[in-house]
């Protein structure tokens, strides 16, 4: 596959188009209401410009062009292109895909070790094709995996990162590394990334964090919780200085030690140091496992997530060993490849044996061996026999190892005096027909002498508890006892006596109750006797209330009637006042008419007076154009004169002079009609002002006399005034003691009434009172 990525045919004149493709393609097709697929898109543009020539393509053509969903392009074994490449694809990716699944991996990347390129890559992601030296990943835990090993000068063996944040995976991986060679060169890295999840389910499952066990997880950088929530919700916390300030304290701190929570329930922390990749050839990642939960419960917890640590990533490292090997079978097709890889899987740590189908070993690698000649009661011997005669069991024990289905599965044994502890996994041909199981295993003879300690823990526990129950059976008698007084003194019996044995604050509790009844007998009889007194001081309040009552009541009906006479006598002043407010107001539109038409008089008379004085002028202006038509007249005549002097040529202006003498006959004749009329107007005027004057004078008579009127109108209207005032007042203050009287009398009732009822108040306490037997 990686001389098929090199080969690759790239149309370098068509990068453009297939990079915008890739854009257009996450920019529009990816759901953005998924968390997941908004997050690629998000990142895609960054990584589709950094593709170039096989990469670009090769991303194009297996993810774009892949005709399955989002979720599933990894389904994809063949492209179609009839390159070499997709060849070498389609009989690698299935093998990939299924390791992957088995395993949960996040995913599987082969890198090119000349280029650095991203050759495969099962998931598909963003990361495929892109090289590993670019900005986006150059700084990231896959890529710090393919240089330690590159650059190693071991060529066996493999490398492994703690979690780092990867772009691609949104989230962080752990990286696992192994050389992969071709005719004895190293032509790739094959990297397996492992994500939280496989981390996140192991210490949230209840078989792990049980009860009330809260647990932690330290690595060098980051720190996990499993707080009993949700994987999907967890926070990737990273490293803080409180994270790392606890992984130091417990890197040095005891293996377990006790506490108390805020109920002051004893607590047992435990931390463990967990080798997660003892076989790495550069450097092993260590964890630090802490749980801390009540005594009883810790151990389980802290045993179950040790082993988590010590034998599932083993086994995954086992795992990834046999992946590299087919992988190389696959690629290289030789059988000295076959061979390299087989004295790798040899040459590891892990303790490891293989068996058919029919559970007969047909492998056990030197750590097995060496295994079995320090510790030889174990079992018996190793190749040609059982699995159950190699660990010195019954064959019943191990036939659910021939059932692939019921694989992987963990036990433990008793072999002579040690504890063994089994990992069985099963082993699939090239076809998925199963070839029989694969166990890897260790001595755990320690951890059940843990075990054992906790038993022993447990029972010291439980003669604590029964110590306990029985002080609370003594406790419970007391409570029973003073149960029942409390019963009778609520049921109005104070005659009952109580005595509690036992403990001193059980003897001091009863003598408390003795005195608290005793006491209460004392203030019940005083409540009896002040109830007495209070029935008889009420009973008389009742009675002087009542007289006071009656008397507040008849002083009411006499105001009632004063009120009644004032009211009718202030409607009269009130009628009275309005009617000369009335007549002063009719008086005053009198007056102010009289003076009106006085003043219209005198306007009139001045008027005329203005009039007569322009017909003077006037006649002066007629007299002065009646001498103007004469003069007119006079001028035409001698016009008609001179046009007759002038004979024929005069004939025009003989016409014009004729028409001038008629225009000033006629002027003359209106002149002399205006002046008539003029005159006539004149003596007309003249009378109309002296008969004007005549009614002046008896208009200032009439203002007079009603302006007197008003004047006496007006004081009759103001005593009115003053009366009705008066009247109000008188009103408002037989009004004020009416009120008075009304409260008093409404207040003289309401003490009756509260008297009364206090008086059954203190016969309500007194029936009370009686129901007690002292």
């Amino acid at each position: 596959m990686i001389t098929g990525f090199r080969e690759f045919q790239a149309n370098p004149s068509a990068e453009e188009n297939v990079r915008k493709g890739l854009l257009s393609y996450y920019g529009t097709t990816l759901d953005t209401e998924d968390d997941d697929q908004q997050e690629i898109r998000n990142k895609s543009e960054g990584f589709v410009n950094e593709l170039q020539g096989p990469g670009l393509f090769l991303h194009d053509l297996y993810v774009r062009q892949n005709t399955n969903e989002t979720d599933t392009k990894k389904l994809l074994d063949d492209a179609g292109d009839g390159s070499s490449y997709s060849a070498g694809h389609m009989e690698l990716h299935p093998v990939m895909r299924s390791i992957k699944e088995r395993l949960r991996l996040y995913d599987i990347l082969l890198v090119d070790a000349e280029t650095r390129n991203v050759v495969y890559s099962t998931n598909k992601g963003l990361d495929f094709g892109a090289d590993f030296t670019s900005g986006l990943l150059q700084k990231s835990g896959p890529a710090d995996a393919v240089d330690t090993l590159i650059d190693s000068s071991s060529v066996e063996g493999f490398t492994c990162v703690d979690y780092m944040p990867y772009g691609p995976a949104g989230n962080s991986v752990l990286s696992l590394a192994t050389l992969v060679q071709v005719e004895d060169e190293v032509a790739g890295v094959l990297l397996f990334l492992v994500s939280f999840e496989q981390l996140d389910q192991t210490i949230s499952s209840n078989g792990v964090s049980s009860g009330n066990v809260s647990y932690e997880v330290y690595g060098d950088s980051w720190t996990r919780g499993s707080e009993g929530r949700s994987t999907k919700l967890r926070p990737h916390l990273f490293v803080s200085d409180e994270s790392q300030e606890k992984f130091t304290t417990f890197t040095k701190s005891k293996s377990y030690s006790l506490g108390s929570d805020e109920e002051s329930r004893g607590l047992l922390c435990a931390s463990a140091k967990v080798s997660v990749c003892p076989q790495a050839t550069d450097s092993d990642i260590v964890w630090m496992l802490v749980a801390t939960t009540p005594e009883t419960e810790v151990m389980a917890s802290a045993f179950s997530v040790k082993v988590f640590g010590q034998t599932v990533f083993g086994i995954t490292a086992v795992a990834i060993l046999l992946s590299a090997f087919i992988l190389a079978r696959l690629l290289t097709k030789r059988h000295a490849e076959q061979l390299r890889l087989a004295e790798m899987v040899t040459n590891t740590s892990v303790q490891l044996v293989q068996a058919d189908e029919n559970l007969h070993v047909v492998y056990s690698n030197p750590a097995t061996e060496q295994a079995l000649k320090m510790h030889p009661q174990i079992g018996g011997e190793g190749v040609g026999g059982t699995l159950a005669e190699l660990f010195g069991q019954v064959p019943e024990d191990f036939e659910f190892m021939k059932d692939s289905e019921s694989l992987p599965q963990a036990i433990q044994i008793h072999c002579g005096t040690e504890e063994l502890e089994l990992h069985v996994s099963g082993i699939s041909g090239r076809h998925g027909e199963f070839l029989g199981p694969m166990v890897t295993w260790s001595i755990v003879t320690e951890k059940a002498r843990a075990a054992e300690r906790e038993r022993e823990l447990s029972s010291q526990v439980m003669a604590s508890k029964e110590s306990l129950e029985k002080s609370q059976r003594v406790l419970q008698q007391g409570v029973d006892s003073l149960s029942g007084l409390f019963e009778a003194a609520s049921d109005g019996d104070l005659t009952k006596e109580v005595s509690l044995e036992g403990s001193e604050q059980l003897a001091a509790l009863g003598r408390n109750a003795r005195d608290m009844l005793k006491n209460l007998r004392e203030v019940i009889s005083k409540i009896a006797a002040a109830a007495e007194q209070h029935g008889e001081g009420s009973r008389m309040i009742a009675d002087s209330a009542a007289s006071l009552s009656e008397g507040a009541q008849n002083q009411a009906a006499s105001i009632e009637q004063i009120g009644s006479s004032m009211d009718e006598l202030a409607t009269s002043i009130v009628d009275v006042s309005g009617n000369a407010a009335n007549c002063q107001k009719e008086a005053n539109k009198a007056v102010n008419l009289a003076q009106a038409g006085s003043q219209a008089v005198r306007d009139a008379v001045d008027s005329m007076k203005a009039i007569h004085s322009s017909s003077e002028q006037i006649r002066d202006i007629i007299t002065i154009i009646s001498d103007i038509t004469s003069q007119t007249n006079l001028l035409a005549l001698n016009a008609a004169i001179e046009a007759a002097r002038a004979g024929e040529h005069g004939l025009g202006f003989a016409v014009v002079a004729e028409e001038v003498r008629k225009l000033a006959n006629r002027t003359s004749e209106a002149t002399a009609d205006i002046t008539q009329l003029i005159n006539e107007s004149s003596a007309r005027i003249q009378k109309g002002a002296s008969l004007s004057e005549i009614v002046g004078g008896s208009l200032e008579s009439i203002v007079t006399a009603a302006d007197t009127t008003a004047n006496a109108v007006g004081e009759i209207a103001l005593s009115s005034e003053s009366q009705a005032r008066n009247a109000a007042e008188v009103k408002r203050a037989i009004s004020s003691v009416s009120q008075t009287i009304e409260s008093n009398a409404a207040a003289s009732e309401e003490l009756a009434a509260s008297s009364e009822e206090l008086g059954a108040q203190a016969q309500g306490l007194w029936e009370l009172v009686r129901q007690f037997r002292l």
